[in-house]
């Protein structure tokens, strides 16, 4: 989980903000590849862009907003989801709201919103190969001057060697350890110091 967004809820004044919490755990452990940030002042999920935001307002419900990413489309997708448990407002072709009322609904739910979130992503047009965090333009051109494009090329890099390379800082840095801990990785001298 990023630690954003857990600092951000922790700060948040809303009556939901637990469920919010237990929502945000059900939508990441629909795939391992979601990440999140917080955007748009909301907890949001990404792949190669964002594609769910948290609706925060109004306070009575909690909400998700399901969409395409953060720019419009020239041709809006057309998204098809199964939603037995009828849990999503359509607000248009490539929008929908997911709403939740009560106390107990994430638990009740929390199949079926993985089962949507699945649906939704399996959708969305391919990732590319590039799945490092947006880091600075000196930081990626650090990267990809050491043939680093991905966390894959990352991970078996130790900490040092990255935080040498001219043009990354510690912002970028922490960045990049903060991706590779959200996917399971870690720089190679921290595996080995584990």
């Amino acid at each position: 989980m990023n630690t954003a967004v857990t600092a951000f809820l922790a700060a948040l004044e809303h009556p939901h903000r637990a469920q919010i919490g237990e929502l945000r755990a059900v939508i990441l452990a629909a795939d391992p590849a979601i990440r999140e940030e917080v955007k748009w002042n909301a907890p949001s999920f990404r792949l190669a862009d964002h594609f769910a935001t948290f609706k925060l307002r109004p306070e009575s419900t909690f909400q998700v907003v399901l969409h395409t990413g953060a720019k419009v489309r020239a041709e809006p997708l057309v998204m098809h989801i199964d939603d037995p448990a009828g849990l999503l407002a359509w607000v248009a072709p490539d929008r929908a709201v997911l709403t939740l009322r009560d106390q107990d609904a994430v638990a009740a739910y929390a199949e079926a919103v993985q089962g949507i979130v699945r649906q939704w992503i399996a959708q969305l047009p391919a990732a590319p190969a590039d799945d490092l965090p947006r880091v600075g333009a000196p930081a990626r051109r650090a990267l990809a001057t050491a043939g680093i494009t991905t966390l894959a090329d990352l991970a078996p890099r130790t900490e040092k060697e990255v935080a040498g390379l001219h043009g990354l800082g510690p912002k970028a840095l922490g960045l990049l350890r903060e991706a590779l801990r959200e996917r399971g990785l870690a720089f190679s001298d921290e595996r080995d110091s584990g």
